[in-house]
């Protein structure tokens, strides 16, 4: 269910290039590893205008040290508490920050029995 292809880019990526990633993509952020895989921070689209410049790096819109669980986390704990914040994505990562994938809400509430918080089914 997290999925492990969701988009991720470099801290020295041009945002030019994750621009045009992310818009061939149905995400709407790409989550920002510097080279061994360590989560260091989050961009949002929206983020990546067209009036700055394409060669800028990633590094300097990112929003850095977005929140992570582990992929031990009991679900239903996690969607409740996505939830409850409004939150429709998160983070997964190992103890050591090292990037797992992404959890979207809607695709955890599906496998969740409806009087736990999901659509059933």
């Amino acid at each position: 269910m997290v999925d492990h292809d969701a988009p991720t880019c470099l801290i020295s990526d041009r945002i030019g290039d994750v621009r045009s990633r992310l818009a061939r993509s149905d995400w709407a952020s790409c989550v920002v590893l510097d080279q061994v895989g360590i989560v260091h921070g989050r961009v949002e689209a929206t983020a990546l205008t067209n009036d700055l410049d394409p060669e800028t790096i990633v590094e300097s819109v990112m929003q850095p040290g977005p929140a992570t669980v582990r992929p031990s986390e009991a679900l239903v704990e996690l969607v409740k508490r996505m939830s409850d914040h409004d939150v429709d994505t998160m983070i997964v990562t190992t103890s050591d920050g090292r990037f797992v994938g992404v959890l979207r809400r809607v695709d955890a509430e599906r496998v969740l029995p409806a009087d736990e918080g999901g659509a059933g089914g």
